[in-house]
């Protein structure tokens, strides 16, 4: 149920920055009053903030999972764990998710600052 007033609420902060920012737009040469700017401001403000920080922080925290993965294996190997034949998979495994999930952010980093297309 929480998913839905959720759903509901943002949608609602949606409608009424579209409705600030067409007021904006739609008065010609008269005098606009400060409670439209602000609201369009805000919920402009608070929709890039609910939707683009999410957005990052699921390709940013996705480092996490990596660096858990070659700490845990770095770990493994200074206590002297023995895992025989499977070493080598396992080193290989953290190197390949630690080199594509610094793509994915190096992507976004370029994608956000506007040099996406010097990668490519």
């Amino acid at each position: 149920m929480t998913d839905v007033k959720s759903k509901l609420a943002w949608l609602a902060v949606a409608i009424l920055g579209a409705a600030s920012l067409g007021v904006v737009a739609l008065s010609r040469g008269e005098t606009i009053n400060a409670v439209w700017l602000v609201a369009a401001a805000s919920c402009v403000y608070l929709l890039a903030y609910r939707f683009y920080s999410l957005y990052l922080a699921r390709r940013v925290l996705e480092l996490d999972p990596a660096r858990a993965l070659v700490d845990r294996l770095i770990a493994d190997w200074v206590d002297g764990i023995d895992h025989g034949a499977m070493w080598g998979p396992k080193i290989v495994s953290a190197k390949w998710r630690a080199v594509e999930a610094a793509k994915r952010v190096v992507d976004l980093a370029l994608d956000v600052a506007g040099g996406a297309s010097m990668a490519r």
